[in-house]
C-alpha cells in the first residue's frame, strides 16, 4: 500500500469533487468491469472491477460536466512456459479522477444517448505481482517500482434512463494512459476498457 500522504491526496480530491458545487447537481454512483492491460506485446488482460461516485453539473441542454472518483484496478497478466509453468499477474489498483465533459445527443424520449471525453489523473494506491504456481499463489509488493500517479485521457459512450425519481446510467469507456508508470521501464503505459452501471439521483 501506498504511504499515507497518498490516501490524503485521494481523501481531498474526493472531497473536492463531492462537495465543491453546493448547489445545481446531481450525484451518483456506479460500478462495473474493468478489462486492463498495457502497451506491450504478448501481454494479456487483467479481468478486476471500478467503482465509485460522479457529480453533473448541466451547462445549457447539451453539455453536462461531470467529475468522478473511482477504485479501479488495471494490469497485466502473463503466462510463464518456463519451469515452473504458471500465471503472473500484475495488479495495479488506482484512485481514477477523470473529468469528463458529456455531449447529450438529441432526443426527445425518457432514453438519452450520450458522448464524453476528458483527461483523468489517478493515484496508484498499491501495486504487486501475484505468482500462481502449481495452485499457489505468492504476492511480491512491487510499491517502489511503479510511479504514484497516472495521467491520460477517457473517451466513451452511454444511456441514461430517465426514471420518474433519478436516472440509470450505462457507459462504456477507453481509458489510455499517456504517461510512464513503471521506474524501470521506458514505455510502460495503461490501458482499459470499462462498462458500468450506476443510478443518478
Amino acid at each position: 500500500m501506498k504511504c499515507l500522504v497518498n490516501k490524503g491526496i485521494v481523501i481531498a480530491i474526493l472531497t473536492t469533487i463531492l462537495f465543491g458545487f453546493a448547489e445545481g447537481i446531481s450525484f451518483g454512483v456506479k460500478a462495473g468491469m474493468n478489462i486492463a492491460n498495457e502497451n506491450i506485446e504478448g501481454l494479456q488482460s487483467r479481468i478486476g472491477f471500478c467503482a465509485g461516485g460522479f457529480a453533473c453539473v448541466e451547462i445549457g441542454d447539451i453539455i453536462v460536466i461531470q467529475p468522478e472518483a473511482l477504485y479501479a484496478q488495471k494490469g497485466a497478466k502473463w503466462e510463464r512456459l518456463i519451469e515452473p509453468p504458471g500465471i503472473t499477474t500484475l495488479e495495479l489498483d488506482y484512485v481514477d479522477i477523470p473529468l469528463l465533459v458529456r455531449f447529450i445527443l438529441p432526443d426527445k424520449g425518457v432514453v438519452k444517448p450520450n458522448l464524453f471525453v476528458g483527461p483523468y489523473v489517478a493515484i496508484n494506491v498499491n501495486t504487486a505481482y501475484r505468482m500462481e504456481v502449481y495452485g499457489t499463489s505468492e504476492v511480491l509488493d512491487l510499491d517502489e517500482y511503479y510511479k504514484d500517479t497516472d495521467f491520460g485521457v477517457v473517451l466513451g459512450g452511454g444511456i441514461d434512463f430517465l426514471l420518474k425519481k433519478g436516472k440509470i446510467v450505462l457507459d462504456g469507456r477507453y481509458a489510455l494512459g499517456l504517461t510512464t508508470i513503471s521506474e524501470l521501464r521506458l514505455d510502460e503505459k495503461n490501458r482499459v476498457i470499462s462498462f458500468m452501471l450506476g443510478y443518478s439521483f
